[in-house]
């Protein structure tokens, strides 16, 4: 049997109405036919068609497909299928291009934040560092993400609406793929003050496609869109063609 999901296969409900109310020209009933008897899926279709909505309904008998023993179930059961199949088709593809957008885009930012924070201590030892920033931070470095996500949220704790501990733990949860979770903090450090804005609007906008929010990832892209000499308008640009 042939592939169902071979493109312009299989029968298409209404070319199957069409058929049983004998409203096809001769070249169309001709290819219906001989597609029926090369696809047992639209045979089963087309038989359970006709019990689904009625003789009352068919004015050409489909040739020799009536044959005894049939499941009616099964031949209803092929209705529906062929009835799925387009919606069903679009799913997946819509699920397949978010994934691979993902993929082409996404690159895991890298840190060398605690360096930074140490950098910082030494020429201003007053200002200190605080513990839990410095082991998000180190967790993040070396990959363990899962590990800098507590770290990051008790200094949020401590300091909330921090524009720098919040997008490490947006990112920390995109390394996770708790993409729903690296909605909130990514925004706080989207704020137009945050040294951090391009990248949170970048990364949310990729939050975005993974949760099929086409719209809302338009959204957070625009800001890039309106600083061609900003670091991510030309991937913003490529992003945006392709949603």
């Amino acid at each position: 049997m042939k592939t169902i999901f071979q493109a312009h296969q299989c029968l298409t409900e209404a070319e199957i109405r069409r058929y049983l109310e004998g409203t096809t020209d001769a070249e169309a009933r001709h290819r219906v036919e001989n597609h029926l008897l090369d696809c047992p899926l639209c045979e089963e279709a087309v038989e359970g068609y006709t019990l689904f909505f009625g003789e009352g309904r068919q004015q050409r008998r489909p040739f020799s497909i009536l044959r005894g023993g049939r499941s009616q179930l099964r031949q209803i059961a092929a209705v529906i299928l062929l009835l799925l199949l387009p919606l069903s088709g679009y799913l997946i593809w819509g699920h397949l291009q978010e994934g691979r957008l993902y993929q082409t885009f996404y690159e895991s930012y890298e840190s060398d934040l605690s360096m930074a924070m140490r950098r910082g201590a030494t020429e201003n030892p007053e200002a200190g560092i605080h513990p839990a920033l410095l082991a998000g931070a180190e967790a993040y470095e070396r990959g363990d993400f899962a590990a800098s996500i507590p770290a990051f949220q008790q200094y949020l704790g401590e300091k909330p609406g921090d524009q720098l501990s919040s997008f490490y733990l947006g990112m920390a949860f995109l390394e996770e793929e708790r993409y729903a979770e690296a909605i909130q903090p990514l925004q706080t450090a989207a704020t137009a003050k945050s040294p951090y804005a391009e990248e949170a609007h970048w990364y949310l906008a990729l939050a975005y496609i993974k949760l099929k929010d086409t719209t809302a990832a338009k959204t957070a892209l625009q800001p890039l869109l309106e600083a061609p000499e900003g670091r991510y308008y030309e991937k913003a640009e490529s992003l945006t063609s392709k949603l």
